[in-house]
């Protein structure tokens, strides 16, 4: 037997060396006020060993879901970030047309008004009114409107009137 143990029978007293170093592991009685050990390990048992599994495999299926989720939220935004994005360009390459088209019938409406403006100059320049004026006169027996037979009245809102029926009497 060694001396260690020779003087722990004898003494009933353990040191805190010789407790760690695992010499002792009883528990022991020094004076009056009884120490305590430190508490035996826990030794894990197959159930223990298997709720802990259990455990830890809820864990990774709880964060798989919360992965799984999270993946479908991001590719949720990616389609919805695309579909927005394809309909911009698709309205920014509308209005792109519709605006060279625009342009185009606003180029045509100049042309157009420019060709007008000078068939009305051609017309003005074609017409005598000096010799006008002596054709209806003299040829067809016209002649300038006495006050008596000039009648005015309202035309509305509008500059432009069309006469569907009599023209109403003088007040």
């Amino acid at each position: 037997m060694s001396n260690a143990r020779r003087n722990m029978r004898n003494n009933k007293t353990t040191s805190l060396r010789d407790y760690k170093a695992g010499k002792n592991r009883q528990a022991y009685i020094d004076g009056n006020a009884a120490r305590e050990l430190a508490p035996a390990r826990k030794t894990r048992t197959y159930e223990d060993e298997r709720n802990r599994q259990k455990r830890r495999n809820e864990k990774i299926e709880r964060e798989n879901r919360l992965s799984k989720i999270a993946i479908c939220v991001i590719a949720s935004a990616a389609v919805a970030v695309l579909v927005i994005g394809f309909q911009y360009l698709s309205d920014l390459n509308s209005m792109k047309r519709k605006q060279v088209e625009l342009s185009t019938l606003q180029d045509e409406l100049v042309e157009k008004t420019k060709a007008n403006d000078e068939y009305e100059d051609q017309i003005n320049e074609s017409v005598n009114y000096d010799e006008l004026y002596n054709t209806a006169v003299n040829d067809l027996g016209m002649s300038n409107p006495a006050k008596a037979q000039i009648i005015t009245y309202d035309a509305g809102v509008s500059e432009y009137v069309k006469q569907y029926g009599d023209i109403p009497e003088a007040k």
